[in-house]
């Protein structure tokens, strides 16, 4: 009897296993919930087409209480899919976004409460590597319209020991250069000194696996000779994106004020 149905390729427990076949399972997370225009939690969402071809689409969120015609700092959260398709699918809602500008797009909530000078990246964990490619690549390509404040990259995964560069990062990204890939590694990206932002927030957790790369990467966009703003956070005690599992505690809720503030830096009185 033929087992490549059940033979495993890839395990990253305790997120999801791979088998030869193809097929991908995923152990939590898969669940969806709906969006509402009418919601009793004071935010409104939608979910709007941006390529038919591919059938990619994004949700977005609005306060409910919102007033016609104000303004708001757009932030995009980072997808976490298939490298490199989580980042060309992040680029196409960066160009979906900035086709709005002047109002020449077919989404009203973006035309009409976007502030295109105000969009903000931000991700979790992979999210936050993703967020972190689009500045570079906004560096680089000009997203007509639209002027990109900062990145917020939270937990971000630069890769972390020899293990993970030979093991995980090639399934995620079967086409990778290893360890020098400047994708995880952006002490080796030509585009790091002319990240296509003003400020970036790294946040660190002090027994994250992955916060020596955070610090790193820190240290590393300092000496770059960017000339944007670098700040640095670290919670003391916590893991890996804590604040998902656990939003309710002292910490996380410290956390989220933390990542509003910065959102809201340059907001006009």
């Amino acid at each position: 009897m033929d087992s490549t149905p059940t033979e495993v390729v890839f395990e990253f427990g305790p997120y999801l296993r791979a088998y030869k076949n193809g097929r991908v399972e995923r152990f939590f997370g898969t669940d969806k919930v709906p969006s509402s225009i009418n919601s009793d939690h004071g935010v409104s969402s939608k979910d709007v087409l941006i390529d038919q071809e591919t059938g990619l689409s994004a949700r977005i969120f609005i306060p409910s209480t919102i007033k016609p015609g104000q303004k708001l700092p757009l932030l995009v959260l980072a997808p976490e899919h298939h490298i490199p398709i989580a980042y060309e699918d992040s680029w196409a809602a960066l160009q979906c976004v900035a086709k709005h500008y002047n109002n020449e797009g077919p989404e009203g909530w973006l035309s009409d409460h976007a502030d295109f000078q105000r969009v903000l990246l931000a991700g979790d964990s992979a999210g936050g590597n993703i967020a972190y490619n689009m500045v570079a690549r906004a560096g680089i390509e000009d997203l007509a319209g639209i002027k990109i404040l900062g990145a917020c990259l939270v937990h971000t995964y630069f890769g972390r020991k020899d293990f993970e560069v030979d093991n995980y990062w090639p399934f995620v990204c079967p086409n990778t250069s290893g360890i020098n890939d400047p994708r995880i590694n952006p002490a080796m990206d030509s585009r790091l000194s002319s990240l296509g932002c003003t400020r970036v927030l790294i946040c660190v957790a002090e027994k994250d696996v992955l916060k020596e790369r955070g610090l790193l990467f820190c240290e590393t966009l300092r000496k770059s000779g960017w000339d944007g703003e670098v700040q640095i956070v670290e919670t003391e005690g916590e893991e890996q994106v804590f604040h998902l599992f656990n939003p309710d505690c002292e910490k996380a809720v410290i956390l989220l004020k933390r990542l509003a503030s910065f959102f809201n830096q340059d907001r006009a009185n």
